[in-house]
């Protein structure tokens, strides 16, 4: 699912909690809304990461300098 597609499934969220009158459904509704939002956050977490790993070329887990592709040993 793209990032658009998500804004677009919060955006229909809202438009429902306005015209919602049932309070556990506004609830219901308003935490639906912020377990999209953590989503979106983790996965651009786990792109930024893996665009990190690609730029460091780490020797191993952990390794936080990494080597450029053109050193050698």
């Amino acid at each position: 699912m793209r990032n658009a597609d998500l804004e677009r499934a919060k955006s229909a969220l809202r438009r429902l909690l306005q015209h919602e009158k049932d309070a556990q459904k506004r609830y219901d509704i308003e935490n639906i809304i912020e377990s999209i939002n953590r989503g979106i956050y983790t996965y651009e977490q786990a792109i930024r990461a893996a665009k990190m790993i690609g730029l460091r070329n780490p020797s191993f887990d952990g390794d936080e300098v990494g080597y450029p592709d053109d050193d050698f040993k």
